[in-house]
């Protein structure tokens, strides 16, 4: 089951049986997310319920009689995609500042998880609120790699990547003047 998928589970009739013929109310104890209803289980787990639970499925006959059944269900993360692609900034050159700046929808998650974001990009520039600024200097020359994370908290991760090319600035020949 993933994160904001309804699973229903239809429970056999044969899975319980009371002797006396009672009529069975089921029931699964302790999660918010899971809901019986006749012989129906509906799950619809949220943002926050990722990971194993063990459950237990209750028939209660009314009169004093409780069979349980345990069973496992796993609930997924959906991780974020990316959702644009970034062009990178033409060529930038060396003692030029540089600003680049992106969206926050960069991503999207299915589950709707909220997004933190986080870059990888050259010392030169500095990453604040979607934004990249920096100016390279004379050792920064040639060909840089940013990649932008978005995080859902979850384990779930995109990265979006691009490039950005410093141009070096000519030099005088040594010997030459």
């Amino acid at each position: 089951v993933s994160v904001n998928e309804v699973r229903t589970l239809v429970i056999p009739n044969a899975a319980f049986e009371d002797a006396d013929q009672d009529a069975l109310l089921y029931s699964v104890p302790g999660v918010s997310w899971v809901v019986v209803a006749g012989g129906v289980v509906t799950m619809a787990p949220r943002t926050g319920n990722q990971g194993s639970y063990q459950l237990r499925l209750d028939a209660n006959d009314g009169a004093g009689g409780l069979a349980s059944a345990l069973f496992v269900i796993v609930v997924t993360n959906a991780p974020p995609i990316s959702t644009q692609y970034l062009t990178p900034p033409a060529r930038v050159t060396v003692g030029t500042e540089l600003t680049y700046g992106f969206t926050s929808s960069l991503c999207s998650d299915a589950d709707g998880d909220a997004l933190s974001y986080s870059v990888a990009a050259p010392a030169f520039l500095a990453y604040s609120f979607f934004s990249l600024r920096g100016t390279p200097s004379a050792g920064d020359g040639g060909n840089h790699s940013i990649n932008i994370t978005c995080s859902d908290g979850f384990g779930g991760s995109a990265i979006v990547s691009m490039a950005v090319s410093v141009n070096r600035l000519p030099t005088l020949r040594a010997g030459v003047a």
